[in-house]
C-alpha cells in the first residue's frame, strides 16, 4: 500500500487516532482500579494491571475497528489478553510507520507485560496453580463434579483413569456433606489409579445468588498434598 495515496493516508490517520484514544481510555480505566491492583500479591502485580487492561479493552465492541485493521493488514488485536498494551503499541508503531510519522509513546504508561513476558507469566502462574502438565499434553483437564460424584466412586475413578487433573465443585448446589464425599471419592481412587500426581486442586465456586439452605455464598479451596502411598 502506498501511504502517499490521500484516501489511504486518511484511513491510516483515522485508525491511528482511534487507537490512540483506545489506549488512553484503557490506561485511564485501569488506573481507576489502582487500589484494588495494589492489593494483589507482588508476583501477580503486573498480571493484575494487564487483567484490568484487558477488561477495559473488552468492554468495547471492537469488531468494526478489528475489521478495518485486518483489511489493511494490521493486527486485529486478537490474542491480546496476555499483553494488552504491548499489542496496542505494536499496532500504533506500524500505523505511525505507514503514515510516515515518528512514533511517540501514546502515554507515559508503558506495558508491564510485553509479548515474551506475557507468555512466560502465563506458563509460570499456570504451573504454580495447577502443577506440572502431564507429559503427553500441554493442558490440564478440569471436570465439574455432579452431585452423583458424592456416591459414585466408579465415576470419579474413571475420570481419573482417563486423565482428569483437577475437579471443580459448584457450591451453588448441595451442601458441605456432599462436597466432602466428593473430595473423599477423589482421594480414594488415586492409589488404585497409580496416580503419579502428588496433589490435586479442589476448586469450590460460590454461587452468585445465595441458596436458601446455605445462606451467604461459600467459597472453599483446598489442596490435597497426600501422595498415593499416603492414601
Amino acid at each position: 500500500m502506498d501511504h502517499r495515496d490521500g484516501h489511504d493516508l486518511a484511513t491510516i490517520e483515522n485508525l491511528l487516532q482511534e487507537m490512540l484514544i483506545l489506549r488512553a481510555d484503557i490506561v485511564d480505566e485501569s488506573a481507576s482500579e489502582a487500589q484494588q491492583i495494589s492489593e494483589a500479591h507482588k508476583n501477580h502485580k503486573n498480571s493484575a494491571w494487564n487483567l484490568f487492561n484487558y477488561l477495559a479493552l473488552r468492554r468495547r465492541d471492537l469488531r468494526p475497528l478489528q475489521q478495518r485493521l485486518a483489511a489493511l493488514g494490521f493486527s486485529s488485536l486478537g490474542g491480546a489478553e496476555r499483553h494488552v498494551l504491548a499489542t496496542i503499541d505494536a499496532v500504533l508503531s506500524m500505523l505511525h510507520l505507514v503514515a510516515g510519522r515518528t512514533w511517540e509513546q501514546a502515554s507515559p504508561v508503558r506495558s508491564l507485560t510485553d509479548f515474551e513476558t506475557g507468555l512466560s507469566l502465563l506458563a509460570e502462574h499456570t504451573q504454580a496453580l495447577l502443577g506440572d502438565a502431564p507429559p503427553e499434553r500441554g493442558v490440564r483437564i478440569m471436570v465439574t463434579m455432579p452431585t452423583t460424584a458424592a456416591d459414585d466412586y466408579d465415576l470419579v475413578y474413571n475420570l481419573l483413569a482417563q486423565g482428569m487433573d483437577c475437579i471443580r465443585i459448584n457450591c451453588a448446589h448441595d451442601d458441605a456433606t456432599v462436597w466432602s464425599r466428593i473430595i473423599l471419592n477423589l482421594v480414594l481412587p488415586r492409589k488404585r489409579c497409580n496416580d503419579p500426581v502428588e496433589w490435586r486442586w479442589i476448586w469450590a465456586v460460590p454461587s452468585c445468588v445465595p441458596a436458601p439452605s446455605l445462606g451467604k455464598p461459600t467459597s472453599l479451596k483446598c489442596a490435597l498434598n497426600a501422595t498415593c502411598s499416603d492414601v
